[in-house]
Formats: structure tokens, sequence, C-alpha cells
């Protein structure tokens, strides 16, 4: 039997979040109509891919530190330095990414994606907050300011380029609310724990963009088992945590990473050069973070030889989830 605590969690944190971010798109959609609806949502999909490349796992160490009163503001800096850099890989990844569609002839998709650009240092800045929970509400909040925020702009008529700016803003208005309504990160009693080094970052990195990267897969393919029930069933799992059985699925060795993103890398760029329709954009965009969730791993997993202590629990990762 289900736990009364976990259904509630899967309730607030998946379903609440699906059902406002599904009703921002049909209003975009009734708004500025079906194909300028799907470029956006591939612009979107496009830039995020840049972000998910080199994203760390920062705040989870980081919030331990806080959790047991040691080494704070040492912890604080390390996270700082290393959002800075995963920040400024991910810009020139970005960089390449517009590029490859400017040369595609996808201009609309990069202008869009340039709109939506300045919703990427949100993280950057996350770990200033680690000494609240905003894991807990982030993902909820984040649906709803966007919700609220493209009806906003549906009443006013706006067009698709206010709504790539609109979301942008609205990854920063999630970000400020929940850090107003958070709880403070109690402190309890435990182990003493150590500063915090770049490697112990990176572990927790590899270890999270593991998580990240089934939970991907899974998704495209239950949505193209099941059609739209398969972002539901994904997101179910996830909340569940029955997703990490299927994370044994996933491949370790870097061989074989490599070619899963290779491999969805280059079909996104076929699709986008030989069928450059909004809808197989969206496909396109989907291989995409595909070969960049593949590629966070190795990134990451680069010093997997000088493991420190690392958790497999996902009770250390109750994050924001990328979306």
């Amino acid at each position: 039997m289900i736990p009364a605590g976990l259904v509630r969690r899967v309730a607030i944190r998946e379903y609440a979040p699906l059902a406002a971010t599904v009703l921002a798109w049909l209003t975009i959609a009734a708004t500025v109509g079906h194909a300028d609806a799907l470029r956006l949502f591939a612009a979107l999909s496009f830039a995020r891919s840049a972000a998910a490349l080199t994203a760390p796992s920062s705040r989870a160490p980081l919030r331990k530190r806080f959790r047991q009163g040691q080494h704070e503001r040492q912890a604080t800096r390390v996270a700082l330095r290393v959002e800075v850099l995963a920040l400024a890989g991910a810009t020139l990844v970005l960089a390449a990414i517009l590029g490859f569609l400017w040369w595609a002839e996808q201009r609309q998709i990069v202008f869009l994606a340039l709109l939506f650009a300045p919703a990427l240092p949100v993280k950057l800045v996350t770990p200033l907050m680690a000494q609240r929970a905003i894991g807990q509400i982030y993902r909820p909040t984040a649906a709803l300011a966007g919700l609220g925020l493209i009806a906003a702009g549906a009443l006013i008529g706006a067009d698709v380029a206010v709504f790539a700016a609109l979301f942008a803003a609205s990854a920063w208005t999630a970000l400020l609310l929940t850090y107003a309504v958070a709880p403070q990160i109690k402190a309890r009693e435990g182990p003493a724990v150590g500063e915090l080094h770049w490697r112990e970052i990176a572990d927790y990195s590899h270890v999270r963009g593991r998580k990240q990267a089934t939970y991907r897969l899974s998704k495209v393919f239950l949505t193209a088992l099941l059609g739209p029930l398969g972002s539901i069933a994904a997101r179910t799992g996830r909340g569940l945590r029955i997703d990490r059985r299927a994370e044994s699925l996933l491949p370790t060795k870097p061989g074989h990473l490599s070619l899963l993103a290779v491999a969805a890398a280059t079909a996104s760029g076929i699709l986008i050069v030989a069928l450059p329709e909004p809808a197989i954009l969206i496909l396109a965009a989907a291989l995409l973070r595909i070969a960049a969730a593949a590629a966070n791993i190795l990134l990451w997993g680069l010093i997997w030889r000088w493991r420190s202590n690392a958790p497999s629990s996902a009770d250390e990762f109750d994050e924001d989830d990328e979306q």
C-alpha cells in the first residue's frame, strides 16, 4: 500500500504542476496558434538542453552542511564557483545549438530561445538559498507562476515572443516566491561533515545526472507508447520513486553513454535540417535533451575514480528537477 504522504507528494509535486503546465500551453496555443506554440515549446527545450548538459547538483551537499550547521560559508563559496563554471559552459553550449539552428534557417526558434535565455542563470543563485527548503515547493510554484503570467499575456493578446519572455520571467518569479514562503532548514544533530570540495559536488551531480537521464528516457519512451498519458506515467514513476528500477537499464560504461549522446544529437540535427516542421522540431528538441542528459553523466563522471561519499538514496536529491 502506498503511504498517504507519498500520494500527497505526487499530487502536489507532479500532477498539480503538470495540470498547470498543460493549461498554460493550451492558453498559448489558443492565443498565438498551434504552429507558433509548437515552435516556442521547441525553443524552450533547446535552451534547456544547454543548461541540462552542464547542470551540477550543488545544493544537495550544500544543504547537508546547513543541516549540520557546519562550514556553511565555505560550502556556499564552492557551490557558487561550480555554478558559475556550469553556467559558462551552458552558455557556450547554447551558443553552439543556436548557431546550428541559425545555419539551418530556424531563425524564429533562435530568437525565441534567446528571449528565454535569461532564465538559465536562475540556478546560479540557488546556493544562496540553501538555508531554505525550496526544493519541496519550487516545482508547483514555478508551474503556477508560469500559468499566471501566461494567462496575463493571453489577456493582453501577447504574441509568441512575449510568451517566451514571460517564461523567463516566471522562472525568476517562482524562485523569489519560493524563497519567500519556503521554511528554514532546521539544524539537527549528526555526524560531523568536512568542508565542501568540488569533487563531492561532481559525485552528487553524477548520481543525480543518472536520475535525470532515466526520467528523460522513460518520458520519451512512455509518451511514444501511451501518447499524452506517457508524461503522466513518467511523472508518477518519479513521484513514487519507482523509476529507480529503470535506472539499472541506463548504460553505465562511458563508451555506451557516448554512443547514446552522439546518436541522439545526430538524429536531432538530421531532423532539424531534413524535416523542419514545428512538430518535428519538438521531437528534435527531445532527442537533444536526451543527448544532453547522457553527456551530463559523462561530464561529471570524468572523476568517477575519485568518488567520495555521494549517496544513492533519492531522499538526498529532493530538488527542483527540470521540467
